[in-house]
């Protein structure tokens, strides 16, 4: 098993996955927009996103996930590896696997509590209530009190700079030399006799929690130093993009501690947390006890976003996060297993009810909507501006100088370096809708209209085109569009394509019996 076939294997049971949310107040259109038509790579635009426009799939328990999820690994076969309540288990993007031990042997327990995958491509589990397992292959080593680990739960691993590793436990911080686990005399100056989270950043600083507060051990150092801040029980330590050290507290919230000489944001989650992640573009990913899972891209201005069991998390009550090594987030929670993958490809988020959409690029990174129930909207990313333009908004076109030609029942408008215009009236007394607009190089505007009819605006005055030859009686083009060379096309419905030039008309597609029988 490989990392590759494990984010093929994503993509499979993508299929099954998707469809799973459901948005309320502002919800997803129908309406697919590639980024790229926005000038914009997708690298730089991944932070921007919204939690709804990444690629979602939860597998719940009823999917065959385990629940209660506490933390998650991926090894450098490629596996997720998820620890439960109920046991250890392997996915590899498609099945979810209990882990069998060799014949023979058992692991200590079936509460898993804490995971760690080793660069050499081991695993570490810790235990609930007191051991640790190396997990190598067919290989299966175990540690307890006779290898000087101490008793009580194991909360979390971390590897140093050096290569050492560290657990955090109830009872204490211990590291492993020569095959032991050793506890930490008094010349380490630890404050405390627990340790309920470890973390080392990137400049090689071990940071602990204890129930007397944070210490941490700067690379190299022989005795820890206290931070003076007041912090509730730590969950989780985190650092961010410009060297901040967070702290996802389980009766607090997440927040940035403050320490001397680090910067501090002010931008604060406060829920109660049990897991926090800086994903490789600098956003901060937060899962509370209840409230469901949060998303910071790290502006100052900008709140934490939600995502909830309503939009289609498996639970709201959710713990691990694990960014794997091809940037795919994955969330651990009470009901199963949510990923978050990015999409070249996303839905645009418009207001809750719109219907009958309108889109047309404009020359900067927007595009216009308009739709039948909702005023005109210029989208940018996940920005939305209405526009002074009433509904119903049908068609809409960009000509090769760039104005922006739209069109519905109450007529046609311009709208040209931010100014709109009214064009015209409608060429019928009775209310019509507008199909399509497009303009040639001549000056001359072409509107299609469902009541049904073909109409060209030239000096002001409107001219019907009426039964174009070889196309069905009494239907109009769903689509139109100006050549360079003044060619106008059209599309019809039955797969018929037609094409003017100069007042003449060819006809493409082959007749259909009920054209013959009109």
């Amino acid at each position: 098993m490989t990392a590759n076939k494990l984010e093929a294997g994503n993509r499979v049971a993508s299929r099954s996955g998707e469809g799973m949310g459901r948005w309320q107040g502002w919800r997803a259109a129908l309406v697919w927009l590639l980024w790229l038509a926005l000038a914009q790579t997708a690298t730089a635009l991944e932070v921007r996103r919204q939690l709804a426009q990444f690629h979602h799939t939860a597998w719940r328990v009823q999917d065959g996930a385990p629940g209660q999820v506490t933390a998650l690994a991926q090894t450098t076969d490629g596996y997720l590896w998820l620890a439960t309540q109920i046991g250890l288990y392997r996915f590899d993007g498609v099945q979810f696997e209990r882990y069998e031990p060799p014949a023979g042997d058992a692991l200590p327990a079936t509460s898993v509590s804490a995971l760690h995958a080793s660069p050499d491509g081991g695993l570490w589990v810790g235990f609930r209530y007191g051991a640790v397992s190396h997990i190598d292959g067919a290989r299966l080593r175990h540690y307890g009190q006779a290898q000087g680990l101490p008793s009580g739960t194991v909360f979390r691993f971390a590897r140093d700079a050096d290569g050492r590793l560290w657990a955090a436990t109830f009872t204490g911080l211990v590291y492993l030399q020569g095959g032991r686990w050793h506890a930490l005399g008094p010349r380490w100056r630890y404050p405390g006799r627990q340790a309920r989270t470890v973390f080392v950043d990137a400049e090689g600083t071990l940071w602990v929690a204890s129930e007397q507060g944070v210490a941490f051990l700067p690379r190299g150092g022989t005795a820890f130093q206290r931070v003076q801040a007041r912090v509730g029980r730590i969950s989780q330590f985190g650092q961010g993009p410009d060297g901040a050290i967070w702290i996802a507290e389980a009766d607090g919230a997440v927040r940035a501690l403050p320490v001397p000489g680090r910067p501090a944001p002010a931008q604060t989650l406060p829920l109660a947390s049990a897991g926090l992640l800086f994903d490789r573009d600098g956003a901060l990913w937060a899962t509370t006890l209840g409230d469901g899972l949060y998303r910071w891209t790290g502006e100052a201005a900008s709140p934490f976003e939600a995502y909830r069991q309503r939009e289609g998390l498996t639970s709201d009550y959710a713990l691990p996060l694990l960014e794997d090594r091809e940037g795919t987030l994955w969330i651990g929670s009470s009901r199963g297993l949510d990923r978050f993958r990015h999409a070249n490809v996303v839905l645009a988020r418009l207001p809750d009810g719109a219907h009958d959409f309108a889109i047309v690029a404009e020359e900067g990174p927007s595009v216009l909507v308009g739709s039948r129930n909702r005023p005109l909207l210029r989208v940018q990313g996940s920005r939305q501006a209405s526009l002074p333009l009433a509904p119903p908004l049908t068609a809409a076109y960009r000509d090769q100088t760039g104005t922006v030609w739209l069109g519905g029942p109450k007529g046609i408008w311009t709208l040209r370096d931010g100014a709109l215009a009214s064009v015209a009236p409608l060429p019928v007394q009775r209310y019509s809708g507008v199909q399509a607009i497009t303009r040639t190089p001549d000056g001359s505007v072409w509107v299609s209209l469902n009541t049904p009819g073909l109409h060209r605006l030239q000096g002001g005055r409107w001219t019907h085109l009426r039964d174009l030859p070889g196309t069905r009686e009494g239907s109009s083009p769903l689509t139109l569009l100006a050549g360079a060379d003044g060619r106008v096309w059209m599309g019809f419905a039955h797969n018929q394509i037609a094409s003017m030039r100069e007042g003449r008309l060819t006809v493409f597609g082959r007749p259909r019996a009920w054209m013959s029988a009109t």
